[in-house]
């Protein structure tokens, strides 16, 4: 049981960027600092020595106030969370490691988990919501599962990949080796650039293009709503949790996906006009899987 003066320590690793947050069991963070770059073009040796060193720094900053308990690294990927071992990261270019003992920690316990279960797990910690399905949307699209407040993980941890669920099985050809999952409709790369704009562009531009009432913006944008309410209809009646919280670079866009959604979704799930869909936006933000980090170091899941 975690004490009011314990705290974790979350670190998030993403393709550009290092956060690092120290909170307590309440969520209070105590401590926050990011590092952009280009860490995809970086070893995981270099990326995590680095990211070691940033949290060793925020050590110091929280004592002698606090204890630290333990340290939960967030990355995107393939993650084994009952063995702290990443199969493969399609966005950092990672696989087949256990990264935490390149954090450079010695007593101090690491544990690792994908970074959208532990989004979830911050969201759920916020918010109090015991069930929801949590969905990521940016350069990939990740989820999980909460379930009356515990989060499925699978036997391997290696649930809530719902950005490689099955669109179209004759589809374009996904870099996971698979033809039509939903990444390759609804990720940021994919709706740029269906909507003819540069993948590296702020998403402020693509609403621009829609409020300026851009046909091929519009067009890439209903692509992605029935890509994502098959999935969402998919995983909704296998699971029955109707609540969906959504997160990631895309997540502005929501106010323009909500109603196509809701409608797809609410037509295609058993009994979905009596149960329908509800929604929002997260509410933890940017520093939600570091968030997430710190109060698996905490209280585990």
């Amino acid at each position: 049981m975690a004490h009011a003066q314990d705290i974790g320590l979350g670190i998030q690793v993403t393709e550009s960027a290092i956060i690092v947050i120290a909170a307590d069991v309440d969520g209070t963070i105590e401590h926050s600092r990011m590092i952009e770059g280009d860490f995809a073009h970086h070893s995981p040796a270099e990326t995590l020595a680095l990211a070691g060193e940033v949290a060793r720094e925020a050590i110091a900053d929280c004592q002698p106030a606090h204890h630290v308990v333990g340290v939960g690294l967030a990355t995107p990927g393939l993650v084994n969370s009952r063995e702290g071992y990443l199969e493969y990261s399609e966005n950092l270019h990672w696989s087949q490691l256990s990264p935490g003992p390149l954090l450079g920690f010695g007593g101090i316990p690491v544990s690792v988990a994908n970074d959208a279960k532990l989004g979830a797990l911050a969201e759920w910690q916020g918010s109090g919501d015991p069930s929801f399905i949590y969905l990521t949307v940016g350069t990939g699209i990740g989820g999980a599962i909460m379930d009356e407040g515990k989060l499925f993980r699978g036997e391997r941890g290696w649930d809530g990949e719902i950005g490689h669920m099955t669109v179209d099985p004759r589809g374009p050809l996904c870099p996971c080796g698979a033809r039509g999952c939903l990444e390759m409709y609804a990720s940021k790369p994919a709706l740029f650039a269906a909507a003819g704009l540069d993948p590296a562009a702020p998403i402020l531009e693509f609403i621009t293009a829609l409020e300026d009432g851009d046909a091929q913006a519009r067009a890439a944008l209903d692509t992605a709503i029935v890509a994502l309410a098959q999935v969402l209809s998919n995983v909704i009646t296998l699971v029955d949790i109707r609540h969906l919280v959504i997160d990631g670079e895309l997540a502005p866009l929501l106010p323009w996906l909500h109603g196509g959604i809701e409608r797809l979704v609410d037509d295609r799930v058993i009994a979905g006009h009596k149960v329908p869909l509800t929604h929002r936006r997260a509410m933890a933000g940017e520093f939600g899987p570091a968030l997430g980090g710190a109060l698996l170091a905490l209280l585990g899941y």
